[in-house]
Protein backbone atom coordinates (compact mmCIF):
# COMPACT_ATOMS: atom_id res chain seq x y z
CA UNK A 1 0.00 0.00 0.00
CA UNK A 2 1.08 3.72 -0.97
CA UNK A 3 2.50 5.86 2.25
CA UNK A 4 0.58 8.87 1.66
CA UNK A 5 2.89 10.40 3.87
CA UNK A 6 6.03 10.01 2.15
CA UNK A 7 4.26 10.15 -1.37
CA UNK A 8 3.05 14.12 0.39
CA UNK A 9 6.33 14.42 1.45
CA UNK A 10 8.30 13.66 -1.82
CA UNK A 11 6.04 16.07 -3.49
CA UNK A 12 6.87 19.22 -1.37
CA UNK A 13 10.32 18.73 -1.71
CA UNK A 14 9.56 18.13 -5.78
CA UNK A 15 7.92 21.66 -5.47
CA UNK A 16 10.46 23.52 -2.95
CA UNK A 17 13.39 22.60 -5.77
CA UNK A 18 11.66 23.51 -8.01
CA UNK A 19 10.32 27.16 -6.32
CA UNK A 20 13.88 28.62 -6.82
CA UNK A 21 13.68 28.11 -10.73
CA UNK A 22 10.68 29.53 -10.86
CA UNK A 23 11.78 32.57 -8.21
CA UNK A 24 14.89 32.87 -10.64
CA UNK A 25 13.19 32.52 -13.76
CA UNK A 26 10.50 34.95 -13.09
CA UNK A 27 13.24 38.37 -12.08
CA UNK A 28 13.62 38.22 -16.21
CA UNK A 29 9.95 39.75 -17.82
CA UNK A 30 9.68 36.81 -20.59
CA UNK A 31 9.32 38.53 -24.35
CA UNK A 32 6.74 39.74 -25.77
CA UNK A 33 5.09 37.19 -28.06
CA UNK A 34 4.68 38.82 -31.39
CA UNK A 35 1.65 38.30 -33.38
CA UNK A 36 1.07 35.55 -35.59
CA UNK A 37 1.70 37.14 -39.68
CA UNK A 38 -1.51 37.02 -41.96
CA UNK A 39 0.52 34.97 -44.71
CA UNK A 40 -2.65 34.78 -46.88
CA UNK A 41 -3.94 37.78 -46.19
CA UNK A 42 -7.54 36.28 -46.50
CA UNK A 43 -10.50 36.39 -44.05
CA UNK A 44 -11.47 33.88 -41.75
CA UNK A 45 -13.75 31.24 -43.60
CA UNK A 46 -17.53 30.91 -42.46
CA UNK A 47 -18.26 28.32 -39.57
CA UNK A 48 -19.02 24.77 -41.88
CA UNK A 49 -22.33 23.48 -41.41
CA UNK A 50 -21.03 21.14 -40.06
CA UNK A 51 -19.53 22.95 -37.10
CA UNK A 52 -22.76 24.78 -36.33
CA UNK A 53 -24.62 21.56 -36.27
CA UNK A 54 -22.53 20.85 -33.25
CA UNK A 55 -23.31 23.14 -31.19
CA UNK A 56 -27.14 21.38 -31.12
CA UNK A 57 -26.11 18.72 -29.13
CA UNK A 58 -23.68 20.88 -26.84
CA UNK A 59 -27.01 22.99 -25.83
CA UNK A 60 -29.16 20.01 -25.66
CA UNK A 61 -26.77 17.83 -23.28
CA UNK A 62 -25.48 21.16 -21.48
CA UNK A 63 -28.08 20.35 -18.69
CA UNK A 64 -26.98 17.06 -18.40
CA UNK A 65 -23.75 17.67 -18.35
CA UNK A 66 -24.55 19.94 -15.51
CA UNK A 67 -26.33 17.12 -13.52
CA UNK A 68 -23.76 14.41 -14.44
CA UNK A 69 -20.73 16.36 -12.66
CA UNK A 70 -21.96 18.46 -9.75
CA UNK A 71 -24.75 16.21 -8.69
CA UNK A 72 -23.78 13.04 -9.48
CA UNK A 73 -20.06 12.19 -10.43
CA UNK A 74 -18.37 14.41 -7.86
CA UNK A 75 -20.45 13.71 -4.64
CA UNK A 76 -20.57 9.84 -5.72
CA UNK A 77 -16.95 9.73 -6.39
CA UNK A 78 -16.45 11.41 -2.62
CA UNK A 79 -19.17 8.53 -1.38
CA UNK A 80 -17.26 5.71 -3.59
CA UNK A 81 -13.62 6.77 -2.19
CA UNK A 82 -14.80 6.94 1.62
CA UNK A 83 -16.60 2.99 0.97
CA UNK A 84 -14.02 1.76 -0.61
CA UNK A 85 -11.32 2.68 2.08
CA UNK A 86 -13.53 1.88 4.97
CA UNK A 87 -14.74 -1.62 3.20
CA UNK A 88 -18.48 -0.14 3.92
CA UNK A 89 -19.87 -3.03 0.91
CA UNK A 90 -18.73 -6.55 3.23
CA UNK A 91 -20.28 -4.74 6.21
CA UNK A 92 -23.68 -3.76 4.54
CA UNK A 93 -23.89 -7.25 2.82
CA UNK A 94 -23.53 -9.08 6.28
CA UNK A 95 -25.32 -6.73 8.11
CA UNK A 96 -29.17 -7.15 5.66
CA UNK A 97 -28.20 -10.58 4.78
CA UNK A 98 -28.71 -14.27 6.75
CA UNK A 99 -26.34 -16.97 6.68
CA UNK A 100 -22.49 -17.90 5.43
CA UNK A 101 -23.84 -18.23 1.59
CA UNK A 102 -25.95 -14.58 1.75
CA UNK A 103 -29.02 -16.60 0.35
CA UNK A 104 -31.17 -14.64 2.17
CA UNK A 105 -31.99 -11.15 3.41
CA UNK A 106 -34.05 -7.85 3.95
CA UNK A 107 -33.42 -4.64 2.39
CA UNK A 108 -34.98 -1.50 3.32
CA UNK A 109 -36.49 0.23 0.40
CA UNK A 110 -37.76 4.18 -0.57
CA UNK A 111 -38.70 5.51 -3.73
CA UNK A 112 -39.03 8.92 -4.51
CA UNK A 113 -40.61 10.66 -7.78
CA UNK A 114 -41.46 14.26 -8.36
CA UNK A 115 -44.90 14.92 -8.56
CA UNK A 116 -46.04 11.49 -7.20
CA UNK A 117 -45.61 10.34 -3.55
CA UNK A 118 -42.55 9.07 -1.75
CA UNK A 119 -42.65 5.24 -0.64
CA UNK A 120 -40.95 3.11 1.58
CA UNK A 121 -41.01 -0.05 2.29
CA UNK A 122 -39.17 -3.71 2.40
CA UNK A 123 -37.82 -6.05 -0.08
CA UNK A 124 -37.06 -9.73 0.90
CA UNK A 125 -35.36 -12.50 -0.57
CA UNK A 126 -34.30 -16.07 -0.01
CA UNK A 127 -32.63 -18.61 -2.56
CA UNK A 128 -33.09 -22.71 -2.25
CA UNK A 129 -36.18 -21.59 0.00
CA UNK A 130 -37.03 -24.81 2.05
CA UNK A 131 -35.48 -26.57 -0.38
CA UNK A 132 -32.98 -26.43 -3.49
CA UNK A 133 -33.85 -24.32 -6.36
CA UNK A 134 -36.49 -22.44 -5.04
CA UNK A 135 -36.18 -18.92 -5.07
CA UNK A 136 -38.68 -16.79 -3.20
CA UNK A 137 -38.88 -12.87 -3.77
CA UNK A 138 -41.20 -10.16 -1.98
CA UNK A 139 -41.33 -6.47 -1.51
CA UNK A 140 -43.92 -4.49 0.27
CA UNK A 141 -44.20 -0.68 -0.32
CA UNK A 142 -46.05 2.30 1.65
CA UNK A 143 -46.91 5.64 0.93
CA UNK A 144 -50.10 6.70 2.42
CA UNK A 145 -52.94 5.31 4.31
CA UNK A 146 -54.31 5.10 0.36
CA UNK A 147 -51.29 4.15 -1.03
CA UNK A 148 -49.93 0.03 -0.77
CA UNK A 149 -47.98 -2.11 -3.08
CA UNK A 150 -46.89 -5.54 -2.52
CA UNK A 151 -45.77 -8.26 -4.88
CA UNK A 152 -44.45 -11.63 -4.26
CA UNK A 153 -42.93 -14.50 -6.61
CA UNK A 154 -42.18 -17.83 -6.19
CA UNK A 155 -39.92 -19.39 -8.41
CA UNK A 156 -38.55 -23.36 -9.19
CA UNK A 157 -35.66 -23.93 -11.24
CA UNK A 158 -36.28 -26.83 -13.93
CA UNK A 159 -33.01 -27.53 -15.15
CA UNK A 160 -30.57 -24.84 -16.08
CA UNK A 161 -32.59 -23.82 -18.54
CA UNK A 162 -36.00 -22.62 -16.92
CA UNK A 163 -38.06 -21.85 -14.18
CA UNK A 164 -41.60 -21.75 -13.41
CA UNK A 165 -43.21 -19.29 -11.59
CA UNK A 166 -46.21 -18.14 -9.56
CA UNK A 167 -46.40 -14.06 -9.30
CA UNK A 168 -49.19 -11.79 -7.44
CA UNK A 169 -49.28 -8.20 -7.04
CA UNK A 170 -51.67 -5.79 -5.32
CA UNK A 171 -51.20 -2.00 -5.89
CA UNK A 172 -53.80 0.62 -4.52
CA UNK A 173 -52.58 4.36 -5.65
CA UNK A 174 -54.34 7.85 -5.82
CA UNK A 175 -51.64 9.62 -7.69
CA UNK A 176 -51.44 8.66 -11.30
CA UNK A 177 -51.28 11.06 -14.40
CA UNK A 178 -53.07 10.93 -17.36
CA UNK A 179 -53.36 13.90 -19.50
CA UNK A 180 -55.53 12.52 -22.55
CA UNK A 181 -55.12 10.15 -25.21
CA UNK A 182 -52.97 10.31 -28.45
CA UNK A 183 -50.20 13.03 -29.72
CA UNK A 184 -51.41 15.97 -28.67
CA UNK A 185 -51.95 15.48 -25.20
CA UNK A 186 -50.60 18.52 -23.03
CA UNK A 187 -48.75 18.85 -19.58
CA UNK A 188 -51.81 21.89 -18.78
CA UNK A 189 -54.17 19.03 -18.99
CA UNK A 190 -52.37 16.85 -15.77
CA UNK A 191 -54.83 15.58 -14.20
CA UNK A 192 -55.05 12.47 -11.29
CA UNK A 193 -56.48 8.73 -11.29
CA UNK A 194 -56.96 6.32 -8.28
CA UNK A 195 -56.27 2.55 -9.75
CA UNK A 196 -56.33 -0.41 -7.00
CA UNK A 197 -55.21 -3.73 -9.11
CA UNK A 198 -54.82 -7.75 -8.35
CA UNK A 199 -53.01 -9.56 -10.79
CA UNK A 200 -52.02 -13.28 -10.16
CA UNK A 201 -51.19 -15.96 -12.45
CA UNK A 202 -47.74 -18.29 -13.33
CA UNK A 203 -44.90 -17.14 -15.21
CA UNK A 204 -42.64 -19.47 -17.25
CA UNK A 205 -38.66 -18.33 -18.45
CA UNK A 206 -36.88 -20.51 -20.88
CA UNK A 207 -32.91 -19.62 -21.64
CA UNK A 208 -32.18 -21.80 -24.11
CA UNK A 209 -29.07 -20.20 -24.88
CA UNK A 210 -27.03 -18.14 -23.31
CA UNK A 211 -28.35 -15.19 -26.30
CA UNK A 212 -32.10 -16.06 -26.04
CA UNK A 213 -34.64 -15.17 -23.52
CA UNK A 214 -38.17 -16.02 -23.73
CA UNK A 215 -41.22 -15.63 -21.31
CA UNK A 216 -44.64 -16.40 -20.93
CA UNK A 217 -47.24 -15.69 -18.50
CA UNK A 218 -50.75 -16.48 -18.00
CA UNK A 219 -53.19 -14.50 -15.23
CA UNK A 220 -56.10 -12.87 -14.03
CA UNK A 221 -56.54 -8.93 -13.21
CA UNK A 222 -59.07 -6.80 -11.12
CA UNK A 223 -58.98 -2.89 -11.76
CA UNK A 224 -61.21 -0.52 -10.19
CA UNK A 225 -60.64 2.34 -11.38
CA UNK A 226 -61.37 6.13 -9.73
CA UNK A 227 -60.75 9.81 -9.42
CA UNK A 228 -57.57 10.80 -7.48
CA UNK A 229 -56.02 13.72 -6.36
CA UNK A 230 -51.96 14.86 -5.48
CA UNK A 231 -50.19 17.99 -5.36
CA UNK A 232 -53.50 20.13 -6.18
CA UNK A 233 -54.07 18.49 -9.28
CA UNK A 234 -57.49 18.29 -10.46
CA UNK A 235 -59.33 14.48 -10.38
CA UNK A 236 -59.54 13.02 -13.92
CA UNK A 237 -63.53 13.52 -14.12
CA UNK A 238 -62.73 17.19 -12.88
CA UNK A 239 -60.64 17.80 -15.82
CA UNK A 240 -62.73 15.98 -18.20
CA UNK A 241 -66.02 17.99 -17.35
CA UNK A 242 -63.57 20.96 -17.62
CA UNK A 243 -63.45 19.69 -21.33
CA UNK A 244 -59.31 18.76 -21.46
CA UNK A 245 -60.32 15.47 -22.87
CA UNK A 246 -63.15 12.96 -22.96
CA UNK A 247 -63.31 10.33 -20.38
CA UNK A 248 -61.23 7.56 -21.32
CA UNK A 249 -62.14 3.73 -22.13
CA UNK A 250 -62.47 1.84 -19.09
CA UNK A 251 -63.12 5.00 -16.78
CA UNK A 252 -64.51 4.43 -13.96
CA UNK A 253 -66.25 1.15 -14.67
CA UNK A 254 -62.71 -0.76 -14.73
CA UNK A 255 -62.23 -4.47 -15.51
CA UNK A 256 -62.26 -7.92 -14.59
CA UNK A 257 -59.65 -9.62 -17.36
CA UNK A 258 -58.01 -12.92 -17.69
CA UNK A 259 -55.00 -12.29 -20.25
CA UNK A 260 -51.98 -14.50 -22.18
CA UNK A 261 -48.83 -12.30 -22.24
CA UNK A 262 -45.84 -13.66 -24.44
CA UNK A 263 -42.05 -12.06 -25.16
CA UNK A 264 -38.75 -13.03 -26.47
CA UNK A 265 -35.50 -11.19 -26.49
CA UNK A 266 -32.77 -12.30 -28.61
CA UNK A 267 -29.32 -10.60 -27.53
CA UNK A 268 -25.76 -11.17 -29.25
CA UNK A 269 -24.16 -9.61 -26.25
CA UNK A 270 -22.23 -11.38 -23.54
CA UNK A 271 -22.79 -11.48 -20.10
CA UNK A 272 -20.75 -9.05 -18.32
CA UNK A 273 -17.92 -8.63 -17.67
CA UNK A 274 -17.67 -9.52 -21.72
CA UNK A 275 -17.55 -6.77 -24.10
CA UNK A 276 -20.85 -5.01 -24.50
CA UNK A 277 -21.36 -4.57 -28.78
CA UNK A 278 -24.16 -6.46 -30.28
CA UNK A 279 -27.03 -6.56 -31.25
CA UNK A 280 -30.44 -6.68 -29.38
CA UNK A 281 -33.92 -7.44 -30.80
CA UNK A 282 -36.79 -7.92 -28.53
CA UNK A 283 -40.90 -8.84 -29.77
CA UNK A 284 -44.18 -9.20 -26.92
CA UNK A 285 -47.73 -9.83 -27.43
CA UNK A 286 -50.39 -9.27 -25.41
CA UNK A 287 -54.47 -11.17 -24.62
CA UNK A 288 -56.34 -9.72 -22.98
CA UNK A 289 -60.31 -10.23 -22.37
CA UNK A 290 -62.61 -8.55 -19.78
CA UNK A 291 -64.98 -10.89 -17.75
CA UNK A 292 -66.93 -8.30 -16.77
CA UNK A 293 -68.35 -7.70 -20.63
CA UNK A 294 -67.78 -11.08 -21.91
CA UNK A 295 -70.00 -12.02 -24.71
CA UNK A 296 -70.82 -8.49 -25.18
CA UNK A 297 -67.49 -6.77 -26.70
CA UNK A 298 -64.50 -6.19 -24.59
CA UNK A 299 -61.21 -7.70 -25.94
CA UNK A 300 -57.63 -6.18 -26.77
CA UNK A 301 -54.71 -7.23 -28.34
CA UNK A 302 -51.38 -5.49 -27.74
CA UNK A 303 -47.78 -6.19 -29.20
CA UNK A 304 -44.67 -4.47 -30.37
CA UNK A 305 -40.91 -4.75 -30.50
CA UNK A 306 -37.53 -2.96 -30.99
CA UNK A 307 -33.97 -3.19 -32.73
CA UNK A 308 -31.03 -1.55 -30.92
CA UNK A 309 -27.67 -1.75 -32.23
CA UNK A 310 -24.51 -1.35 -29.46
CA UNK A 311 -20.69 -0.09 -29.64
CA UNK A 312 -18.60 -1.17 -26.59
CA UNK A 313 -15.90 1.84 -27.39
CA UNK A 314 -12.43 -0.07 -27.16
CA UNK A 315 -14.19 -2.58 -25.35
CA UNK A 316 -14.47 -0.45 -22.01
CA UNK A 317 -17.83 -1.33 -21.39
CA UNK A 318 -18.56 2.43 -22.28
CA UNK A 319 -21.46 1.78 -24.86
CA UNK A 320 -23.52 3.61 -27.72
CA UNK A 321 -26.32 2.49 -28.44
CA UNK A 322 -29.24 3.36 -31.11
CA UNK A 323 -33.07 1.27 -30.60
CA UNK A 324 -36.15 1.89 -32.33
CA UNK A 325 -39.49 0.21 -31.27
CA UNK A 326 -43.13 0.43 -32.19
CA UNK A 327 -45.90 -0.78 -30.11
CA UNK A 328 -49.70 -1.53 -31.24
CA UNK A 329 -52.49 -1.82 -29.10
CA UNK A 330 -56.25 -3.00 -31.09
CA UNK A 331 -59.38 -3.79 -30.04
CA UNK A 332 -60.70 -7.26 -31.15
CA UNK A 333 -63.99 -6.21 -29.45
CA UNK A 334 -65.68 -2.60 -28.04
CA UNK A 335 -63.05 -0.70 -26.86
CA UNK A 336 -59.58 -0.99 -24.70
CA UNK A 337 -59.25 0.34 -21.87
CA UNK A 338 -57.01 3.11 -21.42
CA UNK A 339 -54.72 1.26 -19.21
CA UNK A 340 -54.44 -1.24 -21.55
CA UNK A 341 -53.51 0.68 -24.24
CA UNK A 342 -49.50 1.77 -25.21
CA UNK A 343 -48.39 3.63 -22.47
CA UNK A 344 -44.96 6.00 -22.58
CA UNK A 345 -42.67 7.21 -19.96
CA UNK A 346 -40.77 6.37 -17.05
CA UNK A 347 -38.73 4.39 -18.52
CA UNK A 348 -36.40 3.42 -21.89
CA UNK A 349 -35.99 6.21 -24.29
CA UNK A 350 -39.26 8.16 -23.01
CA UNK A 351 -37.64 7.87 -19.24
CA UNK A 352 -37.88 12.07 -19.41
CA UNK A 353 -41.90 11.68 -19.03
CA UNK A 354 -43.38 10.58 -16.16
CA UNK A 355 -45.20 7.34 -16.19
CA UNK A 356 -48.08 6.81 -18.19
CA UNK A 357 -47.47 10.41 -19.24
CA UNK A 358 -48.68 9.40 -22.94
CA UNK A 359 -51.23 7.17 -24.15
CA UNK A 360 -52.25 5.72 -27.46
CA UNK A 361 -53.60 2.85 -29.96
CA UNK A 362 -49.85 2.98 -31.01
CA UNK A 363 -46.29 4.40 -30.73
CA UNK A 364 -42.88 4.54 -32.88
CA UNK A 365 -39.70 6.26 -30.84
CA UNK A 366 -35.49 5.77 -31.90
CA UNK A 367 -33.11 6.33 -28.80
CA UNK A 368 -29.92 7.41 -28.49
CA UNK A 369 -27.95 5.75 -25.00
CA UNK A 370 -24.47 5.99 -24.03
CA UNK A 371 -23.67 3.76 -20.88
CA UNK A 372 -20.64 3.58 -18.40
CA UNK A 373 -19.45 2.16 -15.51
CA UNK A 374 -19.07 4.19 -12.29
CA UNK A 375 -18.52 1.51 -9.79
CA UNK A 376 -18.41 -2.39 -9.81
CA UNK A 377 -21.81 -2.28 -8.71
CA UNK A 378 -23.25 1.16 -10.64
CA UNK A 379 -23.62 2.27 -14.25
CA UNK A 380 -24.10 5.54 -15.43
CA UNK A 381 -26.48 6.30 -18.94
CA UNK A 382 -27.12 9.01 -20.97
CA UNK A 383 -30.28 8.53 -23.35
CA UNK A 384 -31.78 10.85 -25.98
CA UNK A 385 -35.16 10.10 -27.62
CA UNK A 386 -37.47 10.99 -30.26
CA UNK A 387 -41.26 9.94 -31.18
CA UNK A 388 -44.83 9.68 -29.46
CA UNK A 389 -47.67 7.31 -29.27
CA UNK A 390 -50.22 7.66 -32.55
CA UNK A 391 -53.76 6.67 -33.37
CA UNK A 392 -54.53 3.15 -34.10
CA UNK A 393 -51.43 1.71 -36.49
CA UNK A 394 -49.61 4.91 -36.41
CA UNK A 395 -52.45 6.31 -38.91
CA UNK A 396 -51.87 9.94 -37.82
CA UNK A 397 -47.87 9.67 -38.02
CA UNK A 398 -46.41 13.63 -38.74
CA UNK A 399 -42.87 14.93 -38.19
CA UNK A 400 -44.51 17.74 -36.29
CA UNK A 401 -46.11 15.51 -33.88
CA UNK A 402 -42.84 14.12 -32.41
CA UNK A 403 -41.29 14.95 -29.16
CA UNK A 404 -38.10 14.55 -27.53
CA UNK A 405 -36.99 12.99 -24.10
CA UNK A 406 -33.30 13.10 -22.06
CA UNK A 407 -32.01 12.26 -19.16
CA UNK A 408 -29.23 10.51 -17.19
CA UNK A 409 -28.97 8.70 -14.17
CA UNK A 410 -27.29 5.86 -12.20
CA UNK A 411 -28.72 2.21 -11.51
CA UNK A 412 -27.34 -0.79 -9.99
CA UNK A 413 -26.04 -3.77 -11.93
CA UNK A 414 -27.61 -6.36 -9.66
CA UNK A 415 -30.85 -8.76 -10.19
CA UNK A 416 -33.46 -7.14 -12.10
CA UNK A 417 -35.47 -8.37 -8.78
CA UNK A 418 -34.75 -5.37 -6.88
CA UNK A 419 -32.71 -2.64 -8.43
CA UNK A 420 -31.67 0.97 -7.29
CA UNK A 421 -31.13 4.10 -9.21
CA UNK A 422 -31.35 7.95 -9.50
CA UNK A 423 -32.45 9.07 -12.92
CA UNK A 424 -33.18 12.72 -14.03
CA UNK A 425 -34.88 13.65 -17.39
CA UNK A 426 -36.80 16.25 -19.63
CA UNK A 427 -39.45 16.07 -21.94
CA UNK A 428 -40.79 18.32 -24.64
CA UNK A 429 -44.43 18.98 -25.79
CA UNK A 430 -44.70 18.32 -29.79
CA UNK A 431 -42.76 20.17 -32.02
CA UNK A 432 -45.76 21.53 -33.26
CA UNK A 433 -46.28 22.97 -29.82
CA UNK A 434 -42.34 24.30 -29.87
CA UNK A 435 -40.42 21.33 -28.14
CA UNK A 436 -41.03 23.57 -24.95
CA UNK A 437 -39.21 21.76 -21.98
CA UNK A 438 -42.67 20.74 -19.87
CA UNK A 439 -41.87 17.75 -18.25
CA UNK A 440 -39.48 17.81 -15.78
CA UNK A 441 -38.68 14.04 -14.06
CA UNK A 442 -36.24 13.50 -10.75
CA UNK A 443 -37.00 9.41 -9.69
CA UNK A 444 -33.95 8.09 -7.07
CA UNK A 445 -34.84 4.69 -4.86
CA UNK A 446 -35.23 0.78 -5.58
CA UNK A 447 -37.66 -0.39 -7.84
CA UNK A 448 -39.26 -3.78 -8.34
CA UNK A 449 -38.62 -5.87 -11.38
CA UNK A 450 -40.82 -8.88 -10.92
Amino acid sequence: MLDVRRFVAAALLFVGALCPRARAASAEPPPPKREVPDYDGREEPPPTAGEVALWVPRVVLFPLYLTSEYLIRRPLGALISTAERNDWAPAIVDFFTFGEDHKAGIVPTAFFEFNFRASGGLYFFWDDAVWRHNDVRVHGQIGGFDWLSLGAVDRVHIGKLSTLGLQGDFLRRPDYVFHGIGPRSLEADRSRFTMVFVDVGPVYDLYPAPWVHFRARVAAKTVNLGDGSFDGDPSLSVESRRGAFPLPPGFPEGYTAVYEHAELALDSRPPRPGPGTGVRVTGHADHGVDLRYYGHGREWVRYGGAVGAFWDVGNTARTLGVVVGTEFAHAVHGETPFTEQVLLGGSGGFAGFRPGRLVGASAATASLYYEWPIWVWLDGAIHFGVGNVFDSGLRDFQGRLLRLSSGIGIRSTSSPDHQIGLEVGFGTETIQDGLDVTSLRIAVGGTNGF
